[in-house]
């Protein structure tokens, strides 16, 4: 795969993500972070991102965390498009100060807090939400929800 390809007369033909596929086109290359203590819960978001990217011609590369601090060192060696965070992995509010963390070294890739808690609770946390934080409630209807989230993020 050479990611850094140029046409005629030097001008750049994709960008950095993109990636040919055995037709010789040129396709999107979305990366996710997942991070959660629940490997059932990592799997099945997974799975759904990657059908639904899928299903848009785009290349999905999953990366998984199970811990605050695991999340933080693969963001930052992997730098993803998305980031699907669980709030409580080893500690209470693992999501939320792992977000605050994030948003503090200046990063702004989207990030949704995959919780049971309600919106308004995480909010006392000092969590703020904005285009780029979301919240993903786990009770919802997950596919609808991820849908919602690829719409927004990665097309």
């Amino acid at each position: 795969m050479n990611l850094n390809w140029w046409g005629a007369r030097g001008k750049r033909r994709g960008n950095a993500r993109g990636i040919k596929t055995r037709s010789g086109k040129l396709t999107c290359m979305k990366k996710i972070l997942i991070a959660d203590d629940d490997e059932a819960t990592r799997k099945l978001v997974g799975i759904h991102l990657k059908q639904m990217l899928g299903e848009k011609g785009i290349e999905a590369e999953i990366h998984e965390a199970v811990s605050k601090k695991d999340l933080l060192q693969k963001f930052l060696e992997h730098k993803p498009d998305l980031a699907i965070i669980d709030n409580d992995m080893e500690d209470r509010n693992d999501g939320v100060n792992a977000i605050k963390e994030l948003r503090a070294m200046g990063h702004e890739t989207p990030v949704y807090l995959h919780t049971s808690r309600d919106r308004d609770f995480i909010e006392k946390t000092g969590l703020k939400f904005d285009k780029n934080t979301g919240h993903l409630h786990k009770a919802k209807n997950m596919s609808e929800s991820l849908h919602e989230i690829v719409e927004r993020h990665l097309r």
